[in-house]
Parts: structure tokens; C-alpha cells; sequence
């Protein structure tokens, strides 16, 4: 833990009720070992309260996520885990995922303290190529320095310096460029996301306004249906005129009447038509004349229904 949360630490425990006059310091990794102190010294209440003022991690509401890692760590027991995990535990960001705990004498302890000594070897390597690159670049202003250096067998210390010089640039050149390519994909990736957005909003907007416009259209032909008077349908069966009221005939053809009113035919009974028959060719020639050819059919079939006399 950094020096500066022990320095708060203890001015907080000497002023445990002047708690609010305590600078609690810049933004910082709110560990879970800066958590479990200060819900001990303070309270889980007061421990919320700084974590939401110096975390750099989102800190979520309430109290539950502090009291349930002071409770986990209380019913640990250290003794029975490995140091390294312990570690890596109490100095993981108390808001995001935290690392197992791993039990001493197990496979897993084997993988780790394999791990540890690898990252030990690897730490050493750097700082001794470090040491050799520093002492080869105090000697570079001698010009010959870079023939002989080239020209020495493998093993030959300026050799040896010559090479950790190279190579720690090399890894600084390689080190600049990827940063410089991460840079380089957040950009676009970043570019990428702005475009899907604003292509979604486009769509949802084109959605959207169709909605509407399929709606006003239906609103607009459903207020036209209501404007249209309404269809009177109208179904008359023919009517003949009984012979004893003379020989003058009274047809009366069935139609289907919107707006128009009855289509009513009446006309001179032919020559030897028994009467309460209607002559078939004259009514033809009034049907035809008032566009419904559909009566033409209904009167071949009235025809067959009153046969001559």
C-alpha cells in the first residue's frame, strides 16, 4: 500500500470524530487492502464515502460491495494461502474482479511460484542489460568504439555492452511503435463504433418516419371512409302486373341500387303475349340502355319462370 494511505490512515484514526477535516488525496486504485483498513478504522459508511471520492474505478451504490469484501477477508486465513496470492489479493482494485486466494502445498501454488520465479529471472536479465547498455553508451565518443565492438569475438565484455545497447533501443523502438499503433487502432476502432451509431440512429429515424407516415395514411383514408355517404343496398324481386288490371305490364328488375334509385321498366306487352308476361326484347333494349347487363341475364331466367300462354 503507498506510503501516503498509511499517512491518512493514521490521521484518520487520530481524528475519528473530525473525520469530514481529513484530505482524503488525489485519485488512486481503491485496493482491497485500503478498503478492509478503512471499513475497520471507520466503518463500512465512511469507508463508501472514500472510495467514492479518490477511486478511479466506478464505485457503485450503497454498502454492500465494502462489507462483503471486509467480510471475506476477515474468514480468510492467511496462513493457509501462498504470499504471493495473498499479494495479489489485498492489492487488486477492490471494484473490479479479485483473484483467488491459492492454498499452499497444491498444484496451483507449483504453477505460481514458477510463474514468480520466471518474472524474478526476467527482472534481473533487464537490469543487468541496462547496467551493460549504460556503460557501452558512456563509451560512444570514441568513433572506433562501434568497429571494435562489431569486430570482437562473441563473450568479449565491449561486445557484450555493445549488444545490451542495441538491444534495450531495439526494444524502446519497438515499444514506441506498438504504443504508437495501439493509438493508432483506437482511433479507428473508436471511429468505427461513431459510424455504427450514427448509421443505427439513421435507421431508427427512417423507421421511425415511415411509422409515422403509414399511420397519417391510414388516419387520412379511414376520416375519407367516413365523408362517403353510406350504401343503400336495395333487393327487389320483379313484379308483373296481374292480368285483370289490363294489358299494360309493370317490371320492376332486381338491382343492387347505390345512390341511383330503382331502375323501373314498364312497356306495351307483344302482340299475343298472354298478359302478366313481359315482353323479353324490349326489356332487353331498356337494360342495355341503362348499362346493366347483368338484368339481361335475370330476364332469360324470368323467360323460363312465365312461359307463353
Amino acid at each position: 500500500m503507498p506510503d501516503e494511505v498509511c499517512v491518512l490512515l493514521v490521521e484518520a484514526e487520530s481524528k475519528l470524530t473530525e473525520l469530514e477535516s481529513i484530505n482524503l488525496g488525489p485519485k488512486r486504485t481503491f485496493t482491497v487492502a485500503e478498503s478492509i483498513l478503512w471499513t475497520k478504522l471507520c466503518e463500512v459508511q465512511f469507508a463508501t464515502e472514500v472510495a467514492a471520492t479518490v477511486s478511479l474505478e466506478e464505485v457503485p451504490k450503497g454498502f454492500k460491495k465494502l462489507a462483503a469484501v471486509a467480510k471475506d477477508a476477515a474468514a480468510i486465513r492467511y496462513g493457509h494461502s501462498t504470499a504471493t496470492s495473498i499479494t495479489s489479493y489485498l492489492s487488486s482494485p477492490v471494484f473490479r474482479k479479485l483473484p483467488k486466494l491459492v492454498r499452499k502445498n497444491t498444484k496451483a501454488a507449483t504453477v505460481e511460484a514458477a510463474e514468480v520465479a520466471a518474472k524474478a529471472e526476467a527482472a534481473a536479465r533487464m537490469e543487468e542489460v541496462k547496467r551493460l547498455a549504460a556503460e557501452y553508451e558512456a563509451m560512444c565518443g570514441d568513433p572506433l568504439i562501434e568497429a571494435r565492438a562489431q569486430a570482437a569475438l562473441p563473450g568479449d565484455p565491449l561486445r557484450e555492452r555493445w549488444h545490451a545497447y542495441h538491444l534495450l533501443r531495439e526494444s524502446d523502438f519497438r515499444a514506441n511503435a506498438h504504443g504508437e499503433l495501439l493509438s493508432v487502432r483506437e482511433a479507428v476502432a473508436a471511429d468505427t463504433a461513431a459510424t455504427n451509431a450514427a448509421v443505427a440512429a439513421a435507421a431508427e429515424a427512417a423507421a421511425a418516419a415511415e411509422a409515422a407516415a403509414a399511420a397519417e395514411a391510414a388516419a387520412a383514408a379511414e376520416a375519407a371512409a367516413a365523408r362517403r355517404p353510406p350504401v343503400r343496398l336495395q333487393h327487389h324481386q320483379h313484379h308483373l302486373q296481374s292480368p285483370g288490371h289490363g294489358r299494360r305490364g309493370l317490371l320492376v328488375l332486381p338491382q343492387r341500387v347505390a345512390c341511383h334509385g330503382t331502375i323501373c321498366l314498364d312497356h306495351e306487352l307483344d302482340a299475343g303475349e298472354a298478359p302478366g308476361h313481359v315482353g323479353v326484347a324490349a326489356v332487353h333494349q331498356r337494360a342495355a340502355a341503362h348499362g346493366h347487363p347483368k338484368e339481361l341475364a335475370h330476364l332469360h331466367g324470368l323467360r323460363g319462370q312465365h312461359p307463353r300462354g
